[in-house]
């Protein structure tokens, strides 16, 4: 359990800062912790702070940072006029792109590491 967790660290680590290499370095952490539970489409904060585990405020506080940097902003929900949804701005959907290549280069590198006949691999 410990040796695949600390791969995942690992892991998490090297994309990051990967992704921050492309221009991303103003992304505090909660964003990598907020981002993967957002619809592209929109997310309530409420389902928002049910999907992590947290309040609904400390949701909001996220929120409120990952808007203050660009990465997200409000908007209405076409279902509920009272309620807000939580979208990502042209930034944010940047990030997702430089993440969802970053993470497909480093499945590539480690195919290749892994690859049957490698040397040193069995």
């Amino acid at each position: 359990g410990v040796h695949l967790w600390k791969a995942e660290k690992a892991y998490i680590s090297r994309m990051t800062e990967r992704v921050r290499a492309q221009g991303f370095d103003d992304l505090p952490r909660l964003g990598t912790t907020v981002f993967p539970y957002l619809k592209l489409s929109g997310t309530r904060i409420v389902d928002l702070a049910k999907k992590m585990g947290i309040s609904k405020q400390a949701a909001s506080q996220n929120v409120k940072e990952l808007v203050r940097l660009g990465y997200l902003e409000m908007g209405p929900d076409p279902e509920d006029k009272r309620a807000k949804l939580v979208l990502y701005t042209e930034k944010g959907r940047d990030y997702l792109r430089a993440g969802q290549k970053v993470k497909l280069a480093m499945q590539k590198e480690m195919a290749e590491f892994y690859a049957p006949g490698r040397k040193g691999c069995t």
